[in-house]
């Protein structure tokens, strides 16, 4: 398979000549350090190059660190919950794009717009951050929350739920 390995592999020493074996894929020098945040993509489940499937390559990859029970999860769920749901009101059309929500729809369900937000409609502007326009605009989302945001999670996992929170608001703000 692809044999995507941390630099941990190039100081193990082969166990016995048993090159099989997962113990020869573990750090065995101690002044090497492999808790660089954002870098560290081989804790936990190891396996030696023969045993790799590309589903557990690709998660290597993008998301060493994401698990079931995680904001990254429920977020992924409600995002893809809130786009069937808009679908399911209203396809729109009049465009080329894929599976492209229509404007009245994204209105109803909470899009981010300036003159509601002023009347006291201050929920849109969270809201705004869960709504999709299309199946490419959700799939690159999806795709970076995967990536970045079960990292962060990992790191920073008390803070990452506000500082969503309040990068969801700002961000829309700025949006507006």
């Amino acid at each position: 398979m692809a044999n995507v390995h941390g630099m941990r592999d190039f100081n193990a020493q082969p166990n016995g000549g048993n090159r099989g074996n997962p113990e020869n894929y573990q750090n065995l020098n101690g002044a090497v350090v492999d808790d660089i945040p954002f870098m560290n993509t081989m804790k936990g489940d190891q396996r030696p190059p023969m045993q790799e499937t590309i589903p557990y390559t690709l998660k290597i990859i993008c998301c060493p660190d994401f698990k079931l029970l995680s904001i990254t999860f429920f977020l992924l769920l409600t995002i893809w919950a809130m786009y069937i749901v808009m679908l399911v009101q209203d396809i729109d059309t009049s465009t080329h794009e894929v599976l492209q929500v229509s404007v009245d729809v994204l209105k109803q369900c909470g899009a981010a717009q300036g003159g509601l937000i002023k009347e006291g409609e201050v929920y849109r502007l969270v809201t705004a951050s869960f709504l999709h326009v299309n199946l490419l605009h959700i799939f690159m989302n999806s795709i970076s929350l995967l990536i970045f945001v079960s990292r962060f999670e990992k790191i920073y996992p008390k803070q990452t739920a506000v500082i969503l929170l309040v990068s969801s608001v700002t961000g829309t703000c700025e949006v507006m």
